[in-house]
Formats: structure tokens, sequence, C-alpha cells
């Protein structure tokens, strides 16, 4: 069952959903972790690394990362654990850069003054005012 779905909304968003059937893959080797949503405690987040058994369709290795929450779902697949840890390592230093870190102090700034009804500079840089 492949079904192609059309959606626009106007100043929105416009996508192509495709929607199938799921299949389920036979594992090997499987880590999976659940993270709690930052402001929104009841909300989940799954992050699943596995290895799928090798199959008629899929003969060669591989490895996968699945992100799942309850509004969808991604799958990556990478040729190796090297390749896929290679990948995390670069998110990684991107977050603990100094122009992350910087950026994030700035935001921590300007927001601990909003919640607490101070004075402060509006930034069109930082804050996503609607004119």
């Amino acid at each position: 069952m492949l079904r192609t779905v059309e959606y626009s909304q106007v100043r929105t968003f416009k996508a192509t959903v495709t929607a199938h059937r799921g299949h389920y893959l036979q594992k090997v080797v499987t880590y999976r972790r659940q993270i709690k949503d930052a402001f929104k405690g009841q909300m989940r987040t799954f992050l699943t690394v596995f290895i799928p058994k090798l199959s008629v369709g899929y003969p060669h290795p591989s490895i996968f990362l699945s992100i799942k929450n309850g509004n969808g779902s991604v799958l990556i697949r990478a040729k190796s654990p090297q390749e896929l840890g290679n990948l995390f390592e670069e998110l990684a230093f991107c977050c603990r850069s100094d122009k992350m870190l910087d950026g994030w102090e700035r935001l921590t700034d300007i927001s601990q003054k909003i919640i607490s009804g101070q004075d402060y500079l509006l930034d069109s840089d930082l804050l996503e005012v609607e004119i």
C-alpha cells in the first residue's frame, strides 16, 4: 500500500507525505535511548541505533539510526559504525564550539530578562518578532 498525499498551507509549509506499511527489521545488535522533551516533560523522543540482519534484499551490512517521537520518525542508514560515530562526533563538536556556546549564553541572558520582566534591547538576530 503506497499512497502519496500533497498538503499545502499558506505561510506555513508545503510537504509531500508518502504513507506505506511498516516493515519490521530483524536486528543483530540494538541500543535504544529515551529522551524527555526540554519543555513538555510528558513528551518523549526515542533514539535507536541498530544493525539489521542480512537479507536477500539487503546483502551488505549497514547500521541504522532511528529517531521517533509522537509526530513522526526518521531512519538514517550508514555504511559502518565508524561512519555513524564520526557523524555524532561532528555534531558534538559543533554543539561544543565557541560560536554555539556564545549564542546559547546570549539567548540565556535575554531569556532570563524576558522571564523576570526586566528591560532588554530588541535584537532581531535573537528574537523572533512578527512585524
